[in-house]
C-alpha cells in the first residue's frame, strides 16, 4: 500500500500548491486595487472579499446600499463560530 500513501501525499503537495498559487493571485488583486478609481475600487474589493471567502467556503453574503454609502455584509462570524 505505500503507492497509495504516496499519490495521496503528491494530491496534498498539489492542493498547497495551487491554493498558494490562488492566494498569491488574490493578494496581487488586492495590492493592486490601489491604483484604481474610488468608485471602481469598491466593486472590485467586493470581488476580491467574495473570492476570499469562496477560496475558504466560508457563506458571504450580499453587497446592500444604504443611504450615504455601500456597505458590504460579507458575512456573519458570530454565526460561523457559535
Amino acid at each position: 500500500m505505500p503507492s497509495i500513501k504516496l499519490e495521496k501525499e503528491k494530491a496534498d503537495i498539489t492542493k498547497k500548491e495551487i491554493l498558494k498559487n490562488i492566494l498569491s493571485q488574490l493578494l496581487n488583486n488586492l495590492l493592486n486595487l490601489e491604483q484604481v478609481a474610488a468608485q471602481k475600487r469598491d466593486y472590485e474589493f467586493e470581488k476580491f472579499l467574495t473570492n476570499l471567502f469562496n477560496i475558504f467556503e466560508m457563506k458571504a453574503r450580499s453587497p446592500f446600499r444604504l443611504t450615504g454609502g455601500k456597505y458590504m455584509a460579507v458575512s456573519n462570524l458570530r454565526e460561523m463560530f457559535i
